[in-house]
C-alpha cells in the first residue's frame, strides 16, 4: 500500500538520509491521496510504501482533508519521490 507525504523540498536530503522523523507531537503525518491541497513548487511529494510496516497508527477523517498520523519513523527505503505536475 502507498501513502504520500508533502514537505518542503528543502527538507529532502535529510529525509534520503534520516526517513521521516515524527514531529514534536510524536507524529509523521500521511494521506492517501498524492494531491493535497498545501502542494506549491516549493514542497514536494513522497510516496511511503507501508507494505509490512509496523506501527500503531490513527486515521483521522476531516471534512476537506484526510489524514493519517502515524506514530513512528519511517525509514528512508520506504520512501520516493511522487511526480506532480503543477500546470
Amino acid at each position: 500500500m502507498k501513502l504520500y507525504h508533502t514537505t518542503l523540498k528543502k527538507n529532502l536530503e535529510s529525509i534520503k538520509e534520516r526517513g521521516l522523523l515524527p514531529s514534536k507531537l510524536g507524529i509523521v503525518y500521511l494521506s492517501e491521496k498524492p494531491n493535497s491541497w498545501w502542494q506549491r513548487k516549493d514542497y514536494i511529494t513522497l510516496e511511503i510504501n507501508i507494505d509490512n510496516f509496523k506501527s500503531k497508527s490513527t486515521t483521522f477523517n476531516k471534512p476537506d482533508l484526510d489524514e493519517i498520523l502515524c506514530w513512528k519513523n519511517i525509514e528512508p527505503e520506504r520512501i520516493t519521490i511522487y511526480e506532480v505536475n503543477y500546470d
